[in-house]
């Protein structure tokens, strides 16, 4: 797997948040030098990015890993959706583990 994906590959898209104003931002992971990093932009306060895994063909099996959902016991409505309404809202799939 490693080897068809060239650094700066992008291997998926999600939503991330400006870590100064929390601002829901558009988000790309990517493969640099074979770990995984996730790179966001926000328009106030710039540039991030971050490293979110050390091996690519670990975070591919990974994320493509299907854990059983437990919905939470207690949800709360869905009102601005993540990461505004949380505490666990009816959004999450799974109750908090470890």
């Amino acid at each position: 797997m490693e080897k068809l994906l060239k650094d700066g590959s992008i291997i998926d898209h999600t939503k991330s948040v400006c870590p100064i104003c929390l601002k829901v931002l558009p988000a790309e992971i990517f493969v640099q030098e074979k770990a995984v990093y996730m790179k966001k932009s926000c328009p106030e306060h710039g540039d991030y990015t971050s490293y979110l895994w050390p091996d690519i063909e670990h975070y591919m099996w990974m994320r493509d890993f299907k854990i059983p959902a437990i919905p939470p016991h207690s949800p709360t409505p869905i009102k601005d959706g993540c990461p505004s309404d949380c505490g666990l809202c009816q959004a999450h799939l799974r109750h908090p583990t470890l």
